[in-house]
């Protein structure tokens, strides 16, 4: 990418649409969408669209409902999902 005269850069045709898409986690750099096989990024129209504050408030709410099971269904899960691990469980004391 090369500097314009006024030290802003300038992007390249292709790259001007990046500038216009969301905020979204699963937005790859080059404007693809790392979770859906789709040609390109359907923008705000997305159904899966998530900004970085709601897929940390999603994953707080899901490690909260995972704490509240009892053990032997957190086990279950650990075992079939997660190789046994508990990752819901990381970074807690106890």
């Amino acid at each position: 990418m090369r500097r314009c005269d006024n030290g802003i850069p300038a992007f390249p045709k292709g790259e001007r649409r990046l500038l216009n898409l969301p905020d979204c986690v699963f937005l790859t750099e080059q404007g693809r969408c790392r979770i859906l096989r789709v040609p390109e990024c359907a923008g705000e129209t997305c159904s899966f669209c998530r900004s970085r504050a709601c897929a940390e408030d999603a994953n707080r709410r899901w490690k909260t409902r995972m704490n509240v099971l009892d053990d032997a269904r957190q086990a279950r899960i650990a075992a079939a999902y997660f190789g046994g691990k508990m990752p819901w469980k990381e970074g807690k004391n106890g």
